[in-house]
């Protein structure tokens, strides 16, 4: 099932234990968008989390111990670094689309639950892929609900992220063109996203209608680009 995540698809070489654990974030990402520019944007969101969380990642670090002035080495009790669920890496891309959807209702949406964070890789900046994609609003439309319908301390969290070399375009947008900013803003309609399966699509949308709502994910994903400017 996929609730094991990646803590459970990973080789048990000891010298890979500092790169592997129970993932802490999920990568939504349009298979459409360069590969680099997600990687990119996988690596900018650790870095940050590493910097509000104080963490000092031993895979670079090469010691996981901490100094006390008064009682020497001890172990650090700061927390892990993030990782993350990646599904090239995790799941099987060849049996992964015989799944039936009831499938994507409970294991899949209970993995999100468990993992806590969606982070989206949203590009380009003036059209992301991700809004148009409806497994992308799928799992868009898990970490809404399951925010609304968790308590606050369990929320899942959605995240959207620019990658790296998509920042200056936005602020050349935002210097020259307000407008088009604007328009990125208001022209979000997950009711349009497409799928490689029209069944794939209709089964999302009915799921999205019997419970959040388009007007509320729209409304969500909005939200999170509002952040961003």
């Amino acid at each position: 099932s996929s609730s094991s995540s990646s803590s459970n698809n990973h080789s048990k070489n000891s010298s890979s234990s500092n790169w592997v654990g129970p993932a802490t974030v999920f990568v939504s990402h349009a298979w459409q968008c360069k590969i680099h520019d997600v990687f990119d944007t996988i690596l900018d969101y650790a870095r940050e989390q590493d910097l509000q969380t104080g963490v000092e990642d031993s895979r670079t670090a090469g010691s996981s111990t901490t100094k006390s002035k008064s009682k020497g080495t001890k172990k650090s009790t700061s927390p892990p670094p993030t990782f993350f669920w990646f599904d090239l890496f995790v799941n099987n891309q060849h049996s992964i689309s015989t799944k039936p959807f009831e499938w994507f209702c409970s294991t899949f949406q209970d993995s999100i639950a468990a993992i806590g964070t969606v982070l989206q890789v949203m590009t380009p900046w003036n059209n992301p892929a991700p809004v148009t994609r409806a497994w992308c609003l799928w799992e868009t439309y898990c970490a809404v609900q399951l925010a609304q319908t968790r308590p606050s301390a369990t929320a899942v969290r959605l995240v959207l992220r620019l990658p790296p070399n998509q920042r200056q375009a936005f602020l050349q947008g935002l210097e020259g063109n307000l407008h088009a900013v604007t328009e990125a803003l208001v022209t979000i309609r997950a009711e349009a996203a497409q799928a490689f399966n029209p069944a794939d699509r209709d089964n999302i949308f009915q799921a999205i209608r019997s419970t959040v709502g388009f007007a509320a994910l729209n409304a969500a994903v909005k939200d999170q680009l509002r952040e961003w400017y």
